[in-house]
């Protein structure tokens, strides 16, 4: 496109940051990505900021910086900008970082919608935070945010990672459609369950 004298402009460079995202082993090329974002002026664009913080998110946790310096240059009204960031630390293993912008993101009066949701249900069960996960399964009745199968899936693994077997299989009960991944997280849950049981009891035999 460059060779052909065509000029990128703002639509151009959320597609180019997205196929940087999926070469997780070049991240050379979407730093060169980034440049050309800002050598051409539209680094700063909503949609460009938020595939950027993508893009570095899915390098690793090595680049999680260079993914907060983009989100902490932007404007923060959108909960898509939050939602990639706290997906982001998730990814990189920084789930109590991602349950802080998590906090921070409600202080700012920016409703969460589902991907942030789901991404907070992770950084949960990835800290085995039993009163997170279940104020957010009451967060999301509360707010009316939609139950579908992926928020479902993600609130049964939260809370089954936390140890409340009851209540995630409570909620696979209230699902209303489910996916085979409900299925095998629900069983998974059940078989913890049953190993803890058999654990406990061999230790009260002793």
């Amino acid at each position: 496109m460059l060779r052909s004298a065509v000029a990128p402009n703002k639509f151009t460079f959320p597609f180019l940051v997205k196929a940087c995202a999926a070469m997780p082993g070049s991240p050379a090329v979407g730093l060169q990505a980034h440049a050309a974002a800002l050598k051409f002026g539209f680094a700063t664009d909503h949609y460009v900021s938020n595939t950027l913080i993508h893009m570095y998110s899915c390098f690793g946790g090595g680049f999680l910086g260079d993914a907060r310096n983009v989100f902490d240059r932007m404007p923060k009204d959108s909960a898509v900008t939050w939602s990639a960031m706290i997906g982001g630390y998730v990814r990189g293993g920084m789930s109590s970082d991602a349950v802080e912008l998590f906090r921070e993101m409600q202080a700012s009066g920016v409703r969460p919608d589902e991907v942030t949701v789901i991404g907070v249900l992770a950084a949960a069960a990835d800290l085995g935070a039993l009163e997170l996960a279940r104020w957010v399964g009451r967060f999301v009745q509360r707010e009316g945010i939609g139950r579908s199968v992926m928020l479902c899936n993600a609130l049964i693994d939260a809370l089954a990672k936390c140890g409340d077997v009851d209540g995630a299989v409570a909620v696979f009960q209230g699902m209303e459609e489910r996916t085979v991944v409900s299925w095998t997280l629900v069983i998974d849950a059940l078989l913890q369950w049953r190993v803890v049981v058999k654990s406990l009891l061999g230790c009260l035999r002793r």
